[in-house]
């Protein structure tokens, strides 16, 4: 392995928690992954609104997760701390709406990136092991792009009316499964 792909690989250890029952987790895992995903969102909205308010305004997209929007065992820092961004975008929403800043939140799904095809510090599987896009109304995995496109409609004026929304992008994967004809 070379330097570049450990280095990513530690990377992706830090800010991925280790799968593990809550009263299992360790109190410095929980507050890494809330520093990172939490705490870096406040002070990139923090940082940012002076800056836009003073360009007459603009737009803050936030990143969370599917696992922002229900459960997941085992990860608890990482669904707890991506809760929290929804509620902070929200709050934001309404606090800079007045200034033509508009806050959204974009929840991706099972993205085809190393973050979800490498296993997390202490896993022995990769989290996308635990996906099949086989029963997902759109049946593959998500890429980098189908983020990048929503991101960049959500930052254009076509969005000019969009502020506090939450936009899910995971080819139906919350959805439920999409069951075959012949099978339903």
């Amino acid at each position: 392995m070379g330097r570049r792909c450990a280095g990513r690989r530690e990377r992706l250890r830090r800010v991925q928690n280790p799968p593990a029952p809550i009263e299992s987790t360790d109190q410095a895992t929980w507050s890494r992954i809330l520093d990172i995903n939490l705490t870096g969102t406040f002070l990139g909205i923090k940082v940012a609104a002076p800056a836009l308010r003073r360009a007459g305004g603009g737009a803050i997209v936030n990143i969370a997760s599917t696992m922002g929007l229900g459960g997941t065992a085992h990860y608890a820092p990482y669904v707890a701390s991506k809760w929290a961004v929804r509620g902070l975008t929200h709050t934001a929403a309404l606090e800079l709406g007045r200034d033509r800043i508009r806050v959204n939140t974009i929840h991706p799904g099972v993205i085809a990136t190393s973050f979800i095809h490498e296993p997390a510090a202490g896993a022995t599987a990769a989290i996308a092991d635990f996906y099949s896009p086989e029963p997902f109304a759109i049946p593959r995995l998500g890429e980098p792009t189908d983020v990048t496109r929503l991101l960049l409609f959500l930052t254009s004026s076509d969005a000019s009316f969009i502020t506090g929304s939450e936009y899910v992008i995971d080819g139906g994967l919350l959805l439920g499964p999409a069951l075959q004809a012949e099978v339903a």
